[in-house]
């Protein structure tokens, strides 16, 4: 999933009708910061994020999320004009987290979100 969010000072609207994913949007958001209960995002197991599979798609192996920050007024403490939060999760629940592509501790990805 991609999505592209607008400048801070911009409200953002999410709209659809039922069943276009709306509420997918917001709880990859959740994970994607550290979320670790899989009720909070709908879910009994931390692999429900996984796409099991349909009649014409086979299982996915891992889920990933990256949200992409702009960042030229660094409000963010890191020294790039972009900043990307991401979460990978395999089917055996091995997660990792990183930020621009370099893997960190959900602490790092707690403490970066809170100083920001």
């Amino acid at each position: 999933m991609a999505a592209q969010v607008a400048p801070a000072d911009v409200p953002v609207l999410i709209t659809g009708p039922n069943g276009s994913g709306k509420s997918n949007v917001a709880d990859s958001l959740r994970w994607v910061l550290g979320e670790q209960s899989a009720k909070m995002i709908r879910g009994k197991k931390s692999d429900d994020v996984i796409f099991a599979g349909s009649d014409k798609k086979t299982r996915m192996g891992y889920a990933e999320v990256f949200a992409t920050f702009d960042n030229r007024d660094r409000r963010i403490p890191v020294d790039a004009p972009e900043v990307s939060i991401g979460r990978r999760i395999d089917r055996t629940g091995e997660s990792e987290y990183l930020i621009n592509n370099q893997k960190v501790r959900l602490f790092d990805i707690v403490d970066l979100v809170l100083k920001s």
